[in-house]
């Protein structure tokens, strides 16, 4: 992997560190490691993008085809909004916060531009200016992950974005979904 298009990114847009993930999820299990770009060297760069790859596999999710880089936002609260159809179904934190702290005008903003299909919208709370930032949103379902296959025994359905209550989380449905080989057609 050659990382010098990050490390060309970084220093054009003068970023000291800056944040990195996947297509699908970021490297959200080990702290920071994974996720947050501290150098502009590509060797740094490249140490990042592989914890990155190492804790999507052990956690069985998927890359997908594109890095994306940002800014790093420092922060130390994250809230996730589950919206349907232009309405905010759900909204959770990992972090214990009241629930009138939560950034809703602006949910409410993204839900109004996003009114067809289900969304999961993240946004983090800057920690020195207590500003919200809508940093990340992804369609509400599930994705296949695997291969089709003869020795096909398990079944491989994952929510692409995880819903902020397990007990909600579109995760209980996998086993009610179809094998793969029953949706394609043989000649």
């Amino acid at each position: 992997m050659d990382c010098r298009d990050i490390s060309s990114f970084m220093i054009e847009q003068q970023l000291e560190t800056a944040f990195i993930r996947g297509d699908y999820s970021s490297g959200k299990y080990n702290g920071s490691d994974g996720s947050k770009i501290t150098s502009q060297d590509r060797d740094d760069i490249e140490s990042v993008v592989l914890e990155l790859i190492r804790q999507l596999m052990k956690n069985k999710r998927r890359l997908g085809s594109i890095l994306a880089v940002r800014e790093w936002v420092p922060h130390n609260v994250e809230v996730r909004y589950i919206i349907t159809d232009g309405e905010i179904t759900s909204k959770g934190s990992a972090q214990e916060i009241p629930t009138e702290d939560y950034p809703d005008s602006q949910a409410q903003a993204v839900a109004r531009e996003f009114s067809n299909f289900s969304w999961s919208c993240d946004f983090i709370k800057h920690k020195q200016t207590d500003k919200w930032y809508c940093i990340d949103m992804g369609l509400h379902g599930l994705y296949y992950d695997g291969e089709i296959s003869d020795s096909y025994n398990t079944n491989r359905w994952t929510a692409i974005s995880e819903h902020p209550h397990r007990e909600q989380s579109l995760h209980q449905y996998r086993e009610q979904m179809p094998s793969p080989r029953r949706l394609y057609r043989t000649r």
